[in-house]
């Protein structure tokens, strides 16, 4: 089962990137492409509302495999967990933490760190807290718990999407099995 779930973003900061195609972390004019689609990505993906929506779901599903792209998100993400009694490991380009056990947990894992060559039977549960660039990479990553062996009947994917134009770009790409980038 996937599901989408809609997340606000600040319309304000991402027209000062796009309108006035301006840095505001840096004070200076956006010098190309690439570095506003990083300066948009920051902004939509650091909304607080997505991190909300994560902790919505795992008040419902308390083994839970999140999926992210960058390390402001990691952050943000181990920052919501840390203010809980949930055990967070992780998976990432820093850390190889061993699945975690027990009734409460949530694994943090980097897309392009932990996509593949490893699975999961203890939970059915995966939040994409953002979505990646590549269709394969994401098939990839919800591949972790959809194995013949697991013992759950039903898998459930939630993807966080804002309104905003990338997002929706991202996910029709994501939708048409095509890689965003291409």
């Amino acid at each position: 089962h996937v599901h989408t779930i809609k997340v606000l973003y600040d319309k304000e900061k991402t027209d000062v990137i796009t309108k006035r195609e301006w840095n505001e972390e840096l004070n200076r004019p956006i010098r190309n492409f690439p570095e506003q689609v990083s300066l948009l990505r920051r902004v939509i993906n650091s909304h607080q509302s997505r991190v909300q929506s994560v902790l919505r779901i795992h008040s419902v599903a308390n083994k839970l495999i999140i999926f992210y792209n960058f390390n402001f998100e990691l952050h943000a993400l181990k920052e919501a967990f840390d203010a809980t009694d949930t055990v967070v490991a992780e998976h990432n380009g820093f850390r190889h933490d061993p699945l975690p056990t027990g009734d409460n947990w949530v694994y943090l894992v980097q897309y392009m760190s932990g996509n593949e060559a490893w699975e999961c039977h203890t939970t059915n549960y995966m939040v994409f807290f953002s979505l990646n660039y590549s269709y394969r990479i994401t098939i990839q990553a919800m591949g972790r718990i959809n194995r013949l062996n697991t013992p759950y009947e039903d898998l459930y994917y939630f993807r966080l999407v804002s309104n905003h134009k990338l997002d929706k770009s991202i996910d029709s790409a994501l939708s048409k099995k095509k890689n965003f980038n291409i």
